[in-house]
Formats: C-alpha cells, structure tokens, sequence
C-alpha cells in the first residue's frame, strides 16, 4: 500500500530540479503517463520503490519497471538527488547574501516580486544579484550560483534584471532620504525643546540674580545677606539670552519648499504631473533669483 496519495508526492518534487535538469525533463519518446510515473519515482525521495508508483500510476510492477529501464530512471533519480543535495548545501551562503536584501523594497517595489513565467531557482538568482548592491556582476552571481556567465546573462536580459534592480535601489534611496528628514526634524525638535529649557533656566537664574541685594544688609530678623558679586547689566544679558532662546523655540520653522512639494508628492497627496511642473517652476524662479543676484 503506497505510504502517500500522488498528488502529495508530486507536491514534494522540487520543481527547479526539473525544470533545471535536462535529464529530469520529458523526453519526445516518452508518453506522458510514463513521465508521470517517473516524476512520482522521483518524488519518493528514499523511499522510492516500483510497487508504490505501480499502485498509485495503475499499471503493473513489470510495466514499471520496463519504463524505468528504458528511460533510465536511475540516472534520472541521481541527477535529481544531486542537484537537491547541491541546491541545500548552498541555502546557507545564499541566505546570508540574500539577508542583506531590503525586504521592504521587495514587498512594495512591483518589479522586484517573483514573476509568473520565473522560475524560483531563476528568482532566487535575481535576489541574489539585488543584494550584492554596488557589487552586482553577473559574472560574481553566475559563481556564486555556480552556474555559466551565459546562462546568467540570459536570465538578467530575458527578466530586466537591471531595470528592476534600478527601481529597488531608487526605493531604498527614497526610504534612506525620508529617514534622513525624519531625523533633522527629530533633531530641530530636540535643538528646540533645548532651547526652552535654557532659556527657563537662564531666567530662573536671572530672577535669582535681581532677587540678592547688591550691597551688604540684613534682612529682618537681624542677619547679614552679602552683597552680590554680580552686576545688574548681567542680569539683563541672562534675561536678553533668555527671551531670544524662548523665541526661537516657538517661532514657526521655515519651510523648503521643494522639499515640501516632495514629501506632498511622494505621499501621495498631490496629483500626477503637479509635483514635477512645481518643482520646474520654482528651479527656474530660483535660477532667475540667482542670475540676477549675480549682475548686480
């Protein structure tokens, strides 16, 4: 009794070797339910045996093992094997490689997802070549992959494997740059809240200055206060400081302008075709601004 259904065992065959193995491939002699039973052999993996492919294809053990001898099962099983066994080996240094990817970017950038037509060994070469960024060679993938440089030359011109990489590294500099901003106004925000905390304390210690009497006395019960050893223009200077520090932490920023049309159109909130005519139009105002600067 065969230990899985057929459709459970085709499940587990590992398409690329198929795809990939010229051996493993149908051949033009061959009818289809004798590939079939063979795609089935070679999907038991070490538990292949002719009795179960047998029961589960519906034909006898003799006919079987006819087929396998004429299409030379064996060597197909190695071939097959091999590629599976070279194929794990090689996950581990691909995984580290393939860590450095931006996952981000291969969610959102359309271009970067597996496509219809590509197989996943062929997908897992583009990876590949993505994350080794300024590196990319298709010589270095065709060695890493262990594979000819023709056969990865085909694969990166058949699926624009450099026009996708442009659009993957265009979103990574768009998430670089958006972080960037995120970070100087974080860091306006802090310069600010700073800056209002100075200008408290500066106050505090002005209104402390103008509280101690600038000549010795004594105050009611008869002790002596010291003179301070400040002068009053020092007080006036600390509370000057003070009033600028605490303006400046609330008057409203300036805007860019162009950086402003960016965020607004990189979010999404202007219309196609407004952000790249407003951008023209204030370069040239500004190119207008600096011509003229420069005759004066």
């Amino acid at each position: 009794m065969a230990k899985y259904k057929k459709s459970e065992i085709l499940e587990l065959l590992n398409k690329d070797a198929i795809a990939t193995l010229p051996s493993c491939q149908k051949k033009q002699d061959e009818k289809q339910t004798t590939y079939d039973a063979c795609l089935l052999y070679l999907g038991m993996g070490e538990e292949r045996n002719f009795e179960d492919v047998a029961e589960l294809s519906r034909r006898t053990v003799k006919s079987i093992e006819t087929s396998a001898k004429d299409y030379n099962w064996k060597k197909r099983a190695s071939d097959y094997d091999k590629f599976c066994c070279d194929q794990s080996s090689g996950d581990d240094e691909f995984q580290v490689i393939l860590d450095k990817l931006d996952k981000n970017a291969i969610l959102n950038v359309e271009s970067c997802a597996q496509r219809k037509d590509e197989a996943s060994h062929h997908y897992k070469y583009f990876c590949i070549y993505l994350a080794l960024e300024e590196g990319r060679k298709v010589e270095k993938v065709a060695k890493l992959c262990k594979k000819s440089i023709s056969t990865i030359y085909i694969l990166c011109g058949q699926y624009d494997w450099v026009d996708r990489a442009k659009e993957y590294d265009h979103f990574c500099m768009a998430v670089i740059l958006k972080e960037m901003a995120n970070m100087r106004i974080r860091r306006k925000i802090q310069t600010l809240q700073k800056k209002w905390e100075i200008s408290e304390a500066l106050e505090a210690k002005a209104l402390e200055m103008l509280a101690t009497p600038l000549r010795k006395t004594r105050d009611e019960d008869g002790n002596v206060i010291e003179g301070a050893r400040w002068k009053m223009e020092d007080a006036a200077k600390f509370l000057d400081l003070s009033s600028r520090l605490r303006s400046e932490s609330v008057d409203e920023p300036k805007i860019d302008i162009l950086e402003a049309v960016k965020v607004l159109s990189d979010n999404g909130l202007l219309p196609a075709g407004v952000a790249e005519a407003a951008a023209l139009e204030i370069q040239e105002i500004s190119d207008r601004i600096k011509t003229k600067m420069a005759n004066q």
